[in-house]
């Protein structure tokens, strides 16, 4: 039996660069430092902005139908209301676990803002929403990083 050695060389050769490439590669990866593209208080407004809640659970109302909670949160603004804002600042005093954050929200002519003064390193964001009813919901949210 004849081996073509120039074939079984040529195949260790291609799997030695590989491995090389391979080795080079991580290396250079792991030594980088990507960016930190987190935005955390755009996440949380985003999700705020974007969650449906049932209407019985948050008013009087025996109707279970769906709603932004940002628009009870614009009627609760508009006619004095705490429900969606006291369930809102309840979530961001989960979410931020005992760091500081102040959220601003306004419509129309009435502006709630719920937090406390926050200091040192923070992130800062801010989203305009259009209510189903008419208007613009304005929402700022500043938290500790």
């Amino acid at each position: 039996m004849v081996l073509n050695r120039k074939g079984m060389i040529g195949m260790v050769d291609a799997m030695a660069f590989i491995i090389v490439i391979t080795l080079a590669l991580s290396v250079t990866i792991s030594y980088m430092d990507p960016p930190d593209w987190r935005d955390p208080s755009g996440d949380v407004l985003d999700t705020i902005c974007g969650v449906e809640v049932r209407l019985s659970d948050m008013t009087d109302l025996e109707d279970d139908s769906l709603v932004f909670l940002t628009d009870l949160i614009a009627l609760d603004i508009r006619n004095g209301g705490h429900g969606s804002i006291d369930y809102v600042s309840q979530l961001l005093d989960v979410y931020s676990a005992g760091r500081g954050y102040h959220l601003v929200m306004t419509f129309g002519d009435g502006t709630v803002s719920v937090g406390s003064d926050v200091g040192g390193d923070n992130t800062s964001s801010r989203r305009d929403v259009f209510i189903s009813t008419g208007g613009l919901l304005t929402i700022s949210l500043t938290m500790e990083s």
